[in-house]
């Protein structure tokens, strides 16, 4: 299971990430030209989330460590609508709209 950090896949996606009360994150992007709007809210360490409004639930939670969050990969680029293939070889991470 590979994890991204919240914050690098949030500026890959070119949304903003915004800690809330108890824990609660949201990633989010409002839509701009042909990308289209983003929403995810979660909370480390939950399977519960909501991803454009619906609620979803995770396979594998995101979680904290040292300060940062981390989510898994493919799991939340497909919340998110795109499909993540990561080159471990180059550490190129390539994000494609479904």
């Amino acid at each position: 299971m590979q994890y991204i950090a919240a914050r690098d896949l949030a500026a890959a996606l070119g949304a903003k990430l915004k800690p809330g009360e108890k824990r609660l994150v949201t990633l989010s992007r409002g839509k701009d030209g042909t990308r289209k709007a983003l929403s995810l809210v979660y909370t480390p360490g939950l399977a519960a989330a909501t991803a454009g409004g619906a609620a979803k639930t995770w396979t594998h939670p995101p979680f904290e460590q040292n300060g940062r969050g981390y989510l898994p990969l493919q799991e939340t680029c497909s919340l998110l609508g795109y499909e993540a293939d990561y080159d471990e070889g180059t550490n190129v991470l390539t994000l494609v709209s479904k």
